[in-house]
């Protein structure tokens, strides 16, 4: 028998560093949680208040930098003091792909989110191409949001990843018609679906795929993250 190797914990944090720096490095951490563009600046003013704004423009330019360079040193040192049993997540992407075999002739397109993290790439879609009428998607929520932005995640540690039992948000429920009974006792129609909990540092997220059909139009739903691969049919 060989020799057999184990790793130390500084050995293993010493590694997450380097992953970090070149994460940072590479501008896969966003700072903000969101970029979509607002006419409201960061200090809270409107353009219509700014008439005042040019003998203050390089003040406020260097409160900014300010506020970046300590939101970058927040993040750096969230990521830093990362024990072994936490992962962090730094990118969240919706992504549309397509896989064709060998002889170009079958192909086969899918939808859904990759969760890049420091140590692992958690993937959640859905075949993408609609075969009659049915009613297909996928979506990312929590709790209380129905739609959660991806980019709050970006920077939060994640705990653990598995296939859940229902949704978690009442919304979706209601969506997904799994509320409603018969008042005989018998199940209303109700719209298949599968979902995948992320457990993290704001609680669960979930992402939820569903396709609504008469039974002859399923889709597909494959998953995988570290050491993990699955497919289920809805």
């Amino acid at each position: 028998m060989g020799n057999i190797f184990f790793k130390s914990e500084q050995e293993i944090k010493q590694e997450q560093e380097i992953k970090i720096l070149d994460a940072l490095q590479n501008n896969i951490i966003s700072d903000s949680p969101s970029d979509t563009e607002s006419d409201t600046d960061v200090n809270g003013f409107s353009d219509s208040d700014n008439s005042d704004s040019d003998n203050n423009s390089d003040n406020n330019s260097d409160n900014n930098s300010d506020n970046n360079s300590d939101n970058n040193t927040v993040l750096t040192t969230k990521l830093f003091n990362n024990d072994c049993n936490k992962d962090v997540i730094v990118k969240v992407l919706e992504h549309n792909r397509q896989i064709s075999d060998k002889s170009g002739y079958y192909t086969e397109l899918w939808c859904g989110f990759t969760i890049n993290t420091l140590d692992q790439q958690i993937i959640v879609e859905i075949t993408n191409k609609t075969r009659c009428c049915e009613c297909y998607g996928i979506m990312l929520c929590s709790a209380e949001k129905k739609t959660l932005n991806p980019d709050e995640l970006v920077g939060k540690y994640i705990y653990s990843v598995k296939w859940g039992y229902k949704p978690i948000n009442k919304d979706i429920v209601k969506f997904l018609r799994l509320d409603k009974d018969d008042k005989n006792g018998f199940k209303n129609y109700k719209i298949q679906y599968a979902c995948v909990n992320l457990e993290t540092e704001i609680g669960t997220v979930q992402v939820v795929a569903f396709n609504d059909h008469n039974g002859y139009y399923p889709h597909d739903i494959h998953v995988s993250w570290k050491n993990f691969d699955d497919t289920q049919t809805i």
